[in-house]
């Protein structure tokens, strides 16, 4: 028979073991996210509910959690200040013009690995028409795609 002191240390260890495991999860679906541009938390949070990824308590992912877990990650992120968000909101503003959003890549992301399943060929037209968004549009982002589905 363990003792009561041995069961919470089991316990403990038990706990440890899974808050590590959901780091490194995170950690590959940040690394990955950030392959195709997507950075801020508020994005990330919105990826993460997409992709069904769940936040540690099990519920949804909202930026101020993705904040929190991923200042506990290795070389995480330190919370801005004012004028470090400000600027971030305005260099955001100028990324847009080279994403065309969050959502999409989502959807093109999501379109390109239901493609992938099926056998197809993962042309830009195939993934453009499963995701219902224009050729030109899955063309642009096609490196980022690969990079995310493959």
């Amino acid at each position: 028979m363990t003792s009561p002191a041995d069961r919470l240390a089991a316990a403990r260890a038990a706990r440890i073991k899974q808050a590590e495991d959901r780091a490194a999860r995170l950690a590959r679906f940040i690394a990955e996210c950030q392959k195709i541009g997507i950075e801020d938390c508020a994005s990330l949070a919105r990826v993460a509910n997409a992709e069904g990824l769940r936040a540690p308590r099990g519920g949804h992912w909202t930026s101020t959690s993705m904040a929190k877990a991923t200042a506990r990650l290795p070389g995480g992120r330190r919370r801005l200040t004012r004028a470090e968000h400000v600027a971030a909101m305005v260099e955001g503003r100028r990324a847009k013009a080279r994403l065309t959003s969050t959502e999409t890549a989502v959807s093109l992301i999501q379109a390109a690995r239901r493609v992938r399943r099926a056998g197809e060929a993962m042309t830009a037209a195939a993934i453009a028409v499963e995701a219902g968004v224009s050729k030109t549009t899955a063309t642009r982002h096609m490196a980022a795609i690969r990079r995310a589905v493959l």
